[in-house]
């Protein structure tokens, strides 16, 4: 009896794991390294054309002073936004709970690029000005 109620326990806690850690999984996790980041904070939208394709959900500093943005991709669009993206802080600040917020948005470079994985560091743009200088694009 204490063998089936625990291998019952097991096999309840894997299903648990799984409904929990799987819509973690089908998001892409990135991290947006800026010189500079006016603006985002936890809650920042990805736009990718003018859709919401992300969110913020941390930001911090590295201990060279740059700010880094962890963001999770939707999963519709973890194919479309691969590795040439650019993340450009830019678009109309607003205000939420005291704070001034801006958005990040995504250019996809090179549709034939490799496509972005799991917890990628990859680089953000403070401004487009940022982003033509930098990239010479």
């Amino acid at each position: 009896m204490k063998n089936k109620l625990t291998a019952a326990l097991v096999i309840f806690i894997i299903a648990l794991a799984a409904f929990i850690i799987y819509p973690l999984l089908s998001q892409g996790k990135i991290v947006i390294k800026f010189d500079r980041a006016p603006g985002v904070v936890e809650g920042s939208k990805l736009l990718y054309k003018g859709t919401g394709i992300g969110v913020v959900s941390k930001v911090n500093t590295d201990d060279k002073n740059r700010t880094l943005a962890y963001a999770a991709i939707h999963k519709d669009y973890r194919e479309t936004v691969n590795s040439s993206a650019a993340f450009i802080v830019e678009g109309p600040e607003y205000k939420s709970e005291s704070k001034t917020v801006r958005n990040i948005t995504v250019e996809v470079l090179d549709p034939n690029a490799p496509p972005l994985k799991n917890g990628q560091i990859v680089e953000g743009y403070s401004s487009r000005l940022d982003f033509m200088y930098r990239s010479g694009k």
